[in-house]
């Protein structure tokens, strides 16, 4: 990194001074700063015995990418801890239009599809409050009267 930044004012210098045949030099320095972080992205981010533990986990990442009709009440812990929940984005939504709402936002006793219908919009407001951006559940924030939409809770 240090040779990025000397190679970078070296650049600078070059350019100032027109001094054609040092540029030379500094695509050497360039080439030299670049060298290490190309190798660096060449080193495996797990070992082998660690890409051994995590292969269910991330075939069942890409099963969420894939299949339709999940179990929601049961992938929907899974794909969040994975960040995986824009997989599911589309079947959440469907799902509660129909009056789905996982177990755990359901209050015990009296579930009626009426009672909570509209889940997914609270979800959306959650996600995408709680979530990096980029990893939230479609956008859905300003449907609930979160932050994002004007409104509060």
């Amino acid at each position: 990194a240090l040779l990025a930044v000397f190679a970078a004012n070296a650049l600078v210098l070059v350019a100032v001074a027109h001094a054609g045949r040092s540029g030379v030099i500094v695509a050497l320095l360039a080439l030299g700063a670049l060298v290490p972080f190309i190798l660096a992205t060449m080193i495996p981010t797990t070992t082998i015995a660690g890409d051994e533990v995590a292969a269910p986990w991330r075939g069942y990442r890409d099963g969420l990418k894939r299949a339709r009709g999940h179990d929601l009440d049961r992938a929907l812990p899974y794909a969040v801890a994975l960040s995986m929940t824009r997989a599911l984005d589309g079947e959440l939504r469907e799902a509660s239009a129909q009056g789905f709402a996982p177990a755990w936002f359901a209050r015990t006793g009296n579930n009626t599809s009426a009672q909570y219908a509209g889940f997914y919009g609270y979800w959306g407001a959650f996600h995408s409050t709680m979530s990096p951006s980029g990893a939230g559940a479609g956008g859905a924030g300003a449907s609930a009267g979160g932050a994002g939409g004007g409104g509060g809770f």
